[in-house]
């Protein structure tokens, strides 16, 4: 059971030390990056439970010996190297483990992809219903007052402006408004978002979801600032972002100036007139390291042993 012990203490690493992530002046820096290492600590914290599963049931694989001859698994080899002793609690407890996170975890993820593609639905619907598609632009124009816009993603995905934000905003500011929407539909960025709230809501006490949903909800804005600028000048940017500060978007659209995260409309405008170097090669190698680390280390603890029988030739004998 000692890979199931390691697995165990990663995992609370995992719970413990990913919250601190939060913050960290090169997601910032480099939103896209950021935005992977949250996903990777999600999938590795739900990853982890179940391997922990895996390595507790891979002693059951005692009562298909004559399988596992023929298939030269080697059963009592891989038995021993993951420390069983005869007990047929760890199987039990491994298949209720295994069993419960991913058919909880699916299920969860499921209504809520449910959900929002009904969500989304109506929005589209009702959207339809008080706009036009502009002739030039590419967009819908929603015949409204109030300064807006945003994308609503998936299937259909459209980006829609307001009148009133079409009268607020300069052609330049425009042109950076309708790039930052169409950078978060070409991303997908739609789909971390999504992952990083299921979760969340999946597992309501775990801090590194939480952290995670709401921090991936903010670097997808600062990565479509980035794409946005590529295109107009940063300052014009910065000033489309302050004249539509005050709009709130609908929950399952992703907007281009959205109030409901507290402080992000400041890094942002202060990103895009204050703009930091990009990450050195050195510091960039490290986070792509620690990324891919974060992702492979659950699954090269769970199946050391089993190389190691291997290596060891632990496997011999079996006809």
């Amino acid at each position: 059971m000692t890979a199931s012990w390691v697995l165990v203490g990663l995992g609370v690493a995992l719970l413990t030390l990913g919250p601190r992530l939060r913050g960290m002046a090169w997601m910032d820096n480099s939103p896209r990056l950021g935005i992977a290492m949250w996903q990777a600590l999600c999938l590795s914290a739900v990853t982890v439970p179940v391997l922990i599963g895996l390595t507790l049931l891979i002693p059951a694989t005692a009562w298909v010996a004559g399988l596992a001859a023929l298939m030269h698994a080697c059963a009592l080899s891989l038995q021993q190297a993951y420390g069983f002793h005869g007990d047929a609690l760890e199987p039990t407890l491994g298949l209720l483990l295994v069993g419960t996170v991913v058919a909880w975890t699916a299920t969860r993820l499921a209504y809520d992809a449910w959900s929002t593609h009904r969500e989304r639905d109506r929005m589209r619907n009702s959207l339809a219903k008080v706009s036009a598609a502009h002739p030039t632009l590419g967009v819908h124009v929603v015949d409204s007052p109030a300064a807006a816009a945003f994308c609503i993603p998936g299937r259909s995905s459209r980006v829609l402006v307001t009148a009133g934000a079409m009268a607020a905003l300069s052609p330049e500011e425009l042109g950076g408004v309708l790039a930052h929407e169409r950078a978060h539909l070409r991303a997908h960025h739609h789909l971390a978002v999504f992952v990083a709230g299921s979760l969340s809501r999946a597992f309501p006490g775990v801090s590194l979801f939480a952290t995670a949903a709401s921090q991936t909800a903010r670097l997808v804005e600062l990565a479509a600032d980035d794409s946005a600028a590529r295109t107009v000048p940063r300052v014009v940017v910065a000033s489309a972002i302050v004249r539509l500060a005050s709009m709130r978007a609908p929950s399952p659209a992703l907007a281009m100036a959205d109030c409901s995260t507290p402080g992000v409309t400041v890094t942002r405008v202060g990103r895009m007139l204050s703009p930091e170097h990009p990450l050195q090669s050195r510091r960039l190698g490290l986070a792509v390291s620690a990324l891919i680390l974060v992702l492979s280390t659950p699954v090269a603890v769970a199946m050391a042993p089993a190389a190691a029988a291997a290596i060891t030739h632990l496997c011999t004998g079996v006809s």
